[in-house]
């Protein structure tokens, strides 16, 4: 197995390792609508939608951000799209530097880990939110 993907990954990463050789980045990108993101409430769904398309970012273009249009549109798909809350949520959250329509999403290192242990927990058949 190769290395880990990026500095101080601890054991989730593993899973996604495994799986990135196989063009995981693109297989998350084209299976996000299909995928039911796991999440308790509208929040916790928002929070995890952001969550993994910041992980797609990183992994077709390593980089741990979003565009606000894609995280508004996959949202929309997955029936937790809050226009009155989003910001909020999603600044409460603690896993994001940056959060706003203009200028999209980033991961701060919590979100970092926050997304990389959703995803593997995502390929490994796990679905509990990350909280």
């Amino acid at each position: 197995m190769a290395g880990p993907l990026r500095r101080g990954t601890r054991a989730p990463m593993a899973a996604v390792e495994e799986y990135a050789p196989r063009g995981l980045g693109q297989v998350v990108g084209q299976q996000l609508l299909a995928l039911n993101v796991p999440g308790e409430n509208k929040a916790d769904k928002m929070r995890n939608v952001g969550l993994l398309l910041c992980a797609k970012s990183y992994l077709t273009m390593s980089g741990w951000d979003a565009d606000w249009k894609e995280f508004r549109a996959v949202c929309i798909d997955q029936n937790c799209w809050d226009r009155a809350n989003s910001n909020t949520h999603m600044s409460k959250s603690g896993f994001f530097k940056t959060v706003s329509a203009a200028d999209g999403m980033v991961l701060n290192s919590s979100g970092v880990e926050a997304a990389e242990t959703l995803l593997s927990q995502l390929i490994l058949g796990e679905h509990a939110a990350v909280k």
